[in-house]
């Protein structure tokens, strides 16, 4: 099982970030053409898009959050666990994940 997390801005556009959603989508894009490329194999590909993680990840950028309304880092741990946990003759293709009250998608 490869899973496979872009992050949100792998699956939406924003503002001010071009360079790091082109990083994203590229690996997007690879991650789904390597899906295909397998999907005859036992090997299950998953794209998990998290957005707003509060992770240290936001202590060096130059953004305003509301990093009180992010996920936790333990929630998103559970639902990649919970895809760890699924059927092996079947594949959850995309999981997105996101704050309640900082929907992007």
């Amino acid at each position: 099982m490869i899973i496979n997390i872009p992050g949100v801005l792998g699956k939406t556009p924003m503002a001010g970030a071009a360079a790091y959603a082109a990083s994203k989508y590229g690996v997007n894009g690879m991650l789904k053409s390597i899906r295909e490329e397998l999907k005859r194999t036992n090997i299950r590909i998953t794209n998990i898009y998290l957005g707003g993680v509060d992770t240290a990840f936001w202590d060096e950028i130059d953004m305003k959050v509301s990093r009180d309304k992010f996920i936790t880092s333990k929630e998103a741990a559970k639902a990649i666990w919970f895809l760890c946990q699924q059927p092996i003759s079947g594949v959850v293709s995309e999981m997105v994940i996101q704050p309640f009250n900082h929907q992007a998608i």
